[in-house]
This record gives structure tokens, C-alpha cells and sequence, in this order.
């Protein structure tokens, strides 16, 4: 059964099967349809999808799957395949893929012609949850994760949970560390986590609350800022360990609780974790020289820095109340080194 949710500056969330988007795609008023799509998923769904029957042109782009598509040189090879193409203003845009996907496919919409229409179907747990929506497309640079982008929503988006049955245990897993930080930022989320709730309705309540969240503030100026908790220590954590986004915002949650002392929100967060089945139990630093220069460098460089010496952190408050506290980088430093030793024997058992 097909729902949606229209408000003003939201994108159409649909929860919808894979075979019955064709349906809705059809109803839209476009001359031109370009798909972009994971190589990986290409052979194995696309033919389900039987975009022949819309009777219009068809541009196809495969992607390099995952973090690869994310660069200036496969966002320039793409702009010009479909330029040479002829597309127009009214072709829209569907990329299907994961959240890194969706980050690409939706800037060569924001940029192709100065802007085109464009919808996804996120085939990963990450992306069903929090990267398709919200509006926010990137690509990274060598300096950081997604710091070149814009705010470009989606007219629709469409989720089809049984794409999970099929992830890999590591992509599966990343989007459940995704998914934890909403156990900690909505008590109700958080609730259905620990009462064990079917993953399916766990998805849909993510969606929402990232939806609601974004429709109030679309460019990230106030409210929306909380959705980067565990974001800040998260990416540097992805680029010097090499590990997946959701697992890097889960111990980037863990490591900010730690050195800001936020025990009951650490015990909060490990008994979720235990709740959706995360199997995380060692940090990434484990046994090794926590490179504090290092995560400092990714850190100044980071979106979330508001000036040239001060950060904005997201945490938890009391009664549940998320905050979003400017804390100067030495302050920060300061604090990583005084607990240095407490975050590097930190294991869960």
C-alpha cells in the first residue's frame, strides 16, 4: 500500500514496494528520465523496474559504488555524459543507490542546467533513514566528507524496506549506527528500539522525524543542526580509521559522551545498541595512539565550525533535551587530552 507525506518544503515520502514506484514515476510531468544508479545494484533491479513502459527517453549512468562516486572527476564525467546527451530542465533526475548515491546523484542535479528535478529510491538502511532526506547532496574533497555541496530536495522519496534483506553485514550494520543516534535524539524512537520493535516500522518512524525536522529547517540554521550528533568526532574518525559512516557516527557518539562526561546518555546508547543487534564491542582506536593532531585537523575543516576557533557540538541534555553547545577548539583539544586515557581503554562488554 502506498503512503505519502506532502507538506510545503518537504519531499513525498513514500513507503512503497519497488515493482509499484514505476506507478507513481508515471504520473509525473517530465519529458526526459536520467537515472542514475550503483553499478552493483544495476544488474540485479533494474530490469524489475520496466522504465520502457513510460514511453519517453531514458538516460542511464551507472556510478561507482559507495564513497567512490564522490569526487570531482566522476561528478565532471558524469555532468558531461549527460549534457552530450541533450538533457534539458524538464527531464528529472532518479537516482537509485545508498546514501552515498544520493549525495552525488542529487549535486549533478542541483548543478546540471543550474538545477533539475530529481527523486531517489535508497536501496541502504543509511539512506532509507537519514541520507535521502533532508535535501542535503555533496561530494567530498580531500580536506573533508561532503564539504562541497547545497541544499537540493528531492521530490519524492521512495522506501522499500525489503531492499535490507539483501545489504551486506557491513552496510547493514552501518546504517543500524546511523539509526542509533535517533534512539538518543527521540524518546519514542528510542522506545521502539528497546521494545523491539519490527526494523520496518523502526525505518518509518526515522524517516518521519528526519522529515519533520528538515521541513522546519531545510538549510540547517537551527533545529536541524542536532541531526549531526556524533558527526563532528564521527568523520574524522571515518577518514583516519577507513571505516563505515553509520559505525564512525556511533563511537563519534560514543567518544563526544566520554570526554563530556554524559554517562547516562553512554549507557543509553549501549543498550541500544544491544537492542538492534550493533555488533560493535572494540573502538577503532583500540590499542593505538589516539592521533588527537589528527582528528583536530579534520575537525577545523569540518561544516560544523562557525568560526575560525569554535565548533558547535551536539548533546544530549537533561530531560531528554538535545543541545547544541559552541565550544572553542582548544576547549575541545583540552578535553580529548584530559580523557585521552579513559577513551582509549573504553571497550563494551
Amino acid at each position: 500500500m502506498l503512503t505519502s507525506i506532502n507538506m510545503k518544503l518537504k519531499s513525498n515520502l513514500h513507503f512503497i514496494e519497488l515493482e509499484k514506484i514505476i506507478n507513481s514515476i508515471r504520473g509525473m510531468n517530465f519529458e526526459s528520465l536520467i537515472i542514475i544508479i550503483d553499478l552493483n545494484l544495476h544488474s540485479q533491479y533494474f530490469k524489475k523496474m520496466d522504465f520502457d513502459s513510460l514511453g519517453k527517453k531514458v538516460i542511464i549512468w551507472k556510478a561507482p559504488p559507495g564513497e567512490n562516486c564522490k569526487n570531482f572527476k566522476e561528478f565532471e564525467t558524469c555532468l558531461e555524459f549527460l549534457l552530450e546527451k541533450g538533457v534539458h530542465r524538464n527531464s528529472h533526475l532518479l537516482a537509485i543507490g545508498g546514501g552515498a548515491l544520493s549525495d552525488y546523484a542529487g549535486f549533478i542535479a542541483s548543478t546540471l542546467l543550474r538545477g533539475i528535478s530529481w527523486s531517489i529510491i535508497p536501496t541502504s538502511l543509511l539512506s532509507m533513514i537519514d541520507a535521502s532526506i533532508g535535501g542535503k547532496v555533496a561530494i567530498n574533497s580531500i580536506s573533508g566528507k561532503n564539504l562541497i555541496g547545497s541544499f537540493h530536495n528531492p521530490d519524492n522519496i521512495y522506501i522499500d524496506d525489503k531492499f535490507i534483506a539483501t545489504l551486506p553485514v557491513d552496510e547493514f550494520q552501518s546504517g543500524l549506527g546511523e539509526l542509533a543516534k535517533y534512539g538518543i535524539l527521540s524518546k519514542d524512537i528510542k522506545k521502539l528500539i528497546l521494545g523491539g520493535a519490527d526494523i520496518c516500522k523502526i525505518i518509518q518512524a526515522c524517516a518521519k522525524f528526519k522529515q519533520d525536522i528538515t521541513t522546519k529547517d531545510l538549510k540547517e540554521s537551527g533545529e536541524r543542526k542536532i541531526l549531526n550528533l556524533g558527526h563532528t568526532i564521527g568523520h574524522a574518525l571515518e577518514y583516519i580509521y577507513q571505516i563505515k559512516h553509520g559505525i564512525a557516527v556511533f563511537w563519534g557518539m560514543i567518544f563526544i559522551f566520554i570526554i563530556f562526561q554524559k554517562k547516562r546518555e553512554l549507557d543509553e546508547l549501549i543498550a541500544i545498541k544491544r537492542s538492534l543487534g550493533i555488533k560493535e564491542t572494540e573502538p577503532p582506536w583500540l590499542n593505538k595512539t589516539i592521533p588527537i593532531a589528527d582528528l583536530m585537523r579534520f575537525i577545523t575543516k569540518d561544516k560544523k565550525t562557525i568560526k575560525n576557533n569554535t565548533l558547535e557540538v551536539i548533546l544530549p541534555g537533561m530531560k531528554n533535551q538535545v543541545t547544541i553547545k559552541e565550544v572553542s577548539l582548544m576547549e575541545l583539544e583540552t578535553k580529548i587530552v584530559n580523557s585521552e586515557a579513559e577513551v582509549k581503554k573504553f571497550v563494551i562488554s
